[in-house]
């Protein structure tokens, strides 16, 4: 796993992962700007082949339905699901490698 990128503005998330076309994205809801899902309402739009995980301390049943419909992969709450978390990312990674 390569971190190639990390933003704190919405605006530069949308940049950077259009920019970097990565294989996976790691966003949350609160950003300073914004939130996650206004990057993942922008990056529908892309058609992007990006896998965007929402990780978040907001873990309420309305996000999750919004964030999913605005075209999120993944939802995870962080204060209990970082092992979820890792396990898709060590799945994801092995189903590259396989590819």
């Amino acid at each position: 796993i390569e971190i190639v990128g990390e933003a704190g503005f919405v605006r530069d998330a949308v940049r950077e992962i259009r920019k970097l076309n990565p294989d996976i994205a790691i966003i949350d809801l609160k950003m300073a700007d914004g939130t996650g899902i206004d990057i993942l309402t922008a990056m529908k739009k892309d058609n992007l082949a990006t896998r965007f995980i929402v990780f978040t301390n907001y873990p309420y049943l309305q996000y999750r339905k919004k964030c999913l419909d605005a075209g999120a992969d993944f939802f995870f709450y962080k204060a209990t699901e970082l092992d979820k978390l890792m396990e898709l990312l060590k799945t994801l990674l092995l189903s590259e490698k396989k590819s």
